[in-house]
């Protein structure tokens, strides 16, 4: 996540973001079980005034929340634990 943070090309940002993606295809939560937490952490930044801060995280949501997005029902259970963990702080960001 670092890496998209400081990455200020627009094409470099998104193939950060289709790296998230293909990666969380493969290896999340299962090897990857602290990257949820590290979106809320630059999330949370943002809500301290961080604007890079919170598109970074909405980036890294996004890329992981494509993971789910062809998948059968019974395989989304992942996705319904992301939406509860980082929704309520997307609506305060909203607000």
């Amino acid at each position: 996540m670092r890496s998209l943070y400081i990455a200020t090309n627009r094409q470099i940002v998104k193939q950060y973001v289709r790296c998230i993606t293909t990666i969380a295809r493969f290896d999340y939560p299962e090897q990857w079980p602290g990257f949820l937490p590290q979106i809320g952490e630059y999330i949370l930044k943002g809500q301290a005034g961080d604007d890079k801060a919170i598109i970074t995280g909405l980036l890294g949501l996004k890329g992981l929340v494509k993971k789910y997005e062809y998948e059968m029902e019974e395989e989304r259970e992942p996705l319904y634990f992301i939406v509860e963990q980082t929704f309520g702080v997307l609506g305060g960001i909203v607000n």
